[in-house]
């Protein structure tokens, strides 16, 4: 099989236990049922792909019924500068906890990225890199959910992860129910919609719990999209914070919150977010259906605080129907069964349809859609926005204050300055910078004083 060209990069150094073993002859696909019968491996272990002769591209991987209670390494490379590709058939793991893959690039498989199936925890991707995967990018599946640990796979991870110029738009997706998955440091780019599918780029179909999502990346994202699809789709809780998003189509996340009843009241926070530039739905969606709760569970609180965003709508939806409805919000509030809590907010240039027509200018639009009712019931009490509080809307950035729409740092006479509500659940803004005590700024950027 022909291969365009291999990327080069330097993997971290790598300390594990006593034991190596080298797997594959640099083609071909490894294979491997239980790696503790098969090599004799242990906890702290790692195992080497071979490279052979040329680049090491294999058409697949396949890990099956390996347990291990810390971790089994399983690197791309020792030599820290090459990468295992593998391309052409679809790679999974089965049955297996404890693993830790590094530095492999699945790379125009033909079919799916990583087929992820059975009771499978604990597993852990590091500097993985995907590209052009017809199908699903990454699949959880094969669980039935009764609320225990053994129908969900919890803890995985993918750190410092790259998706690009993936045609279907799905890369990460469960549609098994999980607890504490973390996604940290990964990019997003280039990523499509097959028109009308509504596939969402990272999807946790069923409850997904004690999530952390932060410092990720998304750019061009949702390309030729025209569904209500999301960049995350969320039915659960956890954290979701220091994203940042350029260019978009559908919500940046798309959140239905819940928590499992068998455990701790969890809560969703959604906070130090910056969006800019999108062509149609929400920086954040909030809905809760009474249709979604069950014997395992319940609504969540939600928290949406601190958040940065704006140029939305700025483009013809395309292909343009007047029955297309809605703009671009900065927060879409549609059914909700509890409590949730909007505080913080900053958002400039945000535009709704006013005509059947959208026009070529400012003036075809109603501005100030930051916050958009979408309908549907409320809990007793709470107003239709819930508990709101110093949200800060303008027509433009310069106006708040804002001189770069990639960093959103406001200047030192930007009205967002000291008018913000702290927040007990976090201190800092996005880039780490502490927040007082008293006089928090508006928004995902605390000036430096």
């Amino acid at each position: 099989m022909k291969y365009a060209w291999v990327l080069f990069c330097v993997l971290p150094a790598f300390s594990a236990s006593a034991h190596k073993i080298r797997l594959g002859s640099g083609s071909g696909n490894i294979t491997v049922n239980n790696f503790a019968a098969t090599y004799g491996l242990k906890d702290g272990d790692t195992v080497v792909i071979n490279h052979g002769p040329g680049a090491g591209i294999y058409d697949y991987f396949s890990f099956s019924n390996s347990v291990f209670k810390n971790r089994l390494y399983i690197l791309a490379s020792d030599s820290g500068v090459r990468f295992t590709v593998c391309c052409g058939g679809y790679s999974s793991i089965n049955n297996c906890k404890g693993l830790r893959l590094e530095g492999f690039k699945i790379w125009r498989s033909t079919y799916r990225g990583i087929d992820i199936s059975g009771n499978t925890d604990n597993i852990y991707f590091k500097n993985m890199s995907f590209r052009a995967i017809k199908d699903y990018c990454i699949l959880f599946h094969g669980l039935n959910y009764n609320g225990t640990e053994a129908t969900r796979n919890d803890n995985i991870t993918f750190d410092h992860c790259r998706f690009d110029s993936m045609p279907m738009g799905v890369c990460i997706s469960f549609s098994n129910a999980t607890r504490n998955t973390t996604i940290q440091n990964c990019n997003f780019e280039n990523i499509y919609e097959v028109p009308k599918l509504g596939s969402n780029i990272i999807y946790f179909q069923l409850i997904a719990s004690k999530v952390s999502f932060h410092d990720n990346s998304f750019k061009h994202t949702n390309l030729h999209g025209v569904s209500h699809n999301a960049l995350v789709y969320l039915k659960g809780n956890g954290r979701f914070y220091n994203n940042y998003s350029f260019d978009r189509q559908g919500d940046f996340f798309r959140c239905f919150p819940y928590t499992e009843i068998s455990g701790s009241r969890d809560t969703l926070f959604v906070y130090n977010n910056r969006d800019v530039s999108a062509r149609k739905y929400a920086t954040v969606e909030l809905q809760q259906l009474a249709s979604d709760t069950s014997a395992t569970i319940r609504p969540a609180t939600a928290y949406v605080v601190g958040n940065t965003g704006g140029n939305f709508r700025t483009s013809d939806y395309y292909p343009f129907q007047a029955r297309s409805g809605g703009g671009g919000s900065q927060i879409d509030v549609y059914d909700m069964l509890t409590n949730f809590y909007i505080w913080n907010n900053l958002a400039f240039r945000c535009y709704i349809d006013s005509t059947p027509n959208p026009g070529r200018t400012p003036a075809g639009y109603t501005f100030n859609y930051q916050l958009h009712d979408g309908g549907g019931r409320r809990p007793p009490g709470v107003g239709r926005f819930g508990d709101t509080a110093n949200n800060l809307y303008a027509h433009s950035p310069a106006a708040l204050g804002i001189t770069d729409t990639l960093t959103m740092h406001i200047t030192g006479n930007s009205p967002a300055r000291n008018r913000g509500r702290a927040a007990m659940f976090f201190n800092t803004d996005y880039k780490g910078t502490k927040r007082p005590a008293r006089g928090w700024d508006v928004g995902a950027v605390q000036a430096g004083r």
